[in-house]
């Protein structure tokens, strides 16, 4: 795999100079970057040491202990591994009270879960077992803003980066889940990875970021369920990538290129599959030695409205769920089936059911000021569009794609 640009698109994608790039500024780059990564730390360690635990970290991290002991993917199965091992892994060495119940010997419900995490935590002392899965998930945060900071870097300049980290470094939101044990902060660094990966790879195609793509969408899908959205975010940015630059590109006919992306693109996919199933063990059964009949994903549908059972999604999906392991297609058939089932509460009023506002409504609340100007600024620069239009693709498509998929998705979390 080579590069295929020519000069011009190299030209257009160059970093502009700016006033740290110059030899004189490095140092200032350099000391301003050690500055931002330091407060940061320290308003993640902070957070994480003195708040209380939230409603959902106690069942990931009872999970994620499990999964370390057993490998009993029966419990929490409504999101994937990644953050809850990431997370419990300072407590396999802990000699720690244990549940009630044999670990692999059951599938957990939903509120078993919550009680159990509850238990595990409370018995074991909370400041013995949440303040250090927090400092251990944080690591996730401070990756986010590394990948933060070398793609602002490598697609627009020293200068930029700085403040892109900055932004992020003080942005409120980022600070209040950067240290929870929650799977959001964890979709958010593995998908911006796993983009940035895919646009070097588009940048310069080479076995190495080939691979580095690969285990980003993999990382991606083992986050959260929606992680799922990588794959057609990655089919589109490929596809318009690849007709964005096929006039600049020299070396054979567009037909025969296209398929051989297309070939490369599906490798990636696999590599995706592979490192999905890798966190499961590459084992499809739930539990560990389960020689029973695989029956955890229909026990979700069990009482499950009509409407659910019968959608194209959930009957195309349940057609093609031997491709994941149990615990996880079950995982993704729990969100479908219950994201739009609880009533939704707005600016006062009570809705039986999602409504496409909410998530407009609460970005738009719990966004920093400072962030959503400059957003607006930037969208509006009709020079980047120009200047920068494999970048500015890269940027914008995940993320309109992803929050139009929020909008209409039917997903209740209001």
């Amino acid at each position: 795999m080579q590069s295929s640009a020519n000069s011009n698109l190299a030209t257009e994608n160059s970093v502009l100079p700016s006033p740290i790039d110059e030899k004189g500024g490095r140092g200032w780059f350099t000391f301003t970057v050690f500055l931002l990564f330091g407060l940061f730390a320290f308003q993640l360690w902070f957070h994480a040491t003195r708040t209380s635990a939230t409603i959902d970290e106690s069942p990931h991290i009872f999970a994620g202990y499990r999964y370390w002991q057993c490998g009993d993917f029966g419990v929490n199965v409504e999101h994937p591994p990644l953050l809850k091992l990431i997370a419990a892994g300072p407590l396999i060495f802990k000699d720690l009270i244990q549940p009630s119940w044999d670990c692999g010997t059951k599938i957990t419900s939903t509120d078993e879960s919550y009680v159990a995490g509850n238990l595990f935590i409370s018995k074991n002392n909370p400041d013995n077992i949440v303040v250090p899965a927090r400092l251990s998930a944080a690591l996730i945060s401070l990756f986010l803003a590394m990948m933060v900071l070398l793609a602002a870097r490598e697609m627009f300049g020293r200068f930029e980066s700085v403040i892109a980290l900055s932004l992020l470094v003080f942005e409120p939101n980022i600070i209040a889940h950067g240290s929870l044990v929650t799977t959001d902060m964890a979709i958010a660094a593995t998908m911006f990875a796993a983009v940035y990966a895919f646009y070097r790879y588009r940048k310069d195609p080479t076995w190495i970021r080939f691979l580095v793509v690969g285990l980003a969408t993999g990382a991606t899908l083992a986050s959260k369920h929606s992680g799922i959205l990588i794959l057609p975010i990655m089919t589109l940015l490929f596809i318009s990538d690849f007709f964005l630059a096929r006039k600049t590109e020299i070396e054979g006919n567009v037909s025969r290129r296209f398929l051989r992306r297309v070939a490369d693109f599906a490798g990636i996919v696999f590599i995706g599959f592979a490192v999905l199933w890798a966190f499961y063990g590459f084992r499809y059964d739930a539990l560990p030695n389960d020689s029973q009949p695989p029956a955890l994903v229909a026990s979700i549908f069990e009482n499950a409205p009509p409407e659910i059972i019968n959608s194209p999604v959930v009957k195309t999906m349940r057609e093609v769920t031997r491709i994941f392991p149990e615990s996880y297609a079950a995982g993704l058939f729990h969100v479908l089936r219950s994201g739009n089932d609880r009533p939704m509460f707005l600016f006062g009023d009570i809705y039986p059911t999602a409504r496409w506002f909410y998530f407009p409504a609460a970005f738009s609340i719990k966004t920093s000021v400072a962030l959503l100007v400059l957003l607006a600024l930037g969208l509006l620069t009709i020079g980047l569009y120009r200047t920068r239009r494999r970048e500015m693709l890269f940027l914008l498509l995940p993320a309109f794609l992803f929050f139009g998929v929020s909008l209409t998705s039917g997903l209740n979390i209001g």
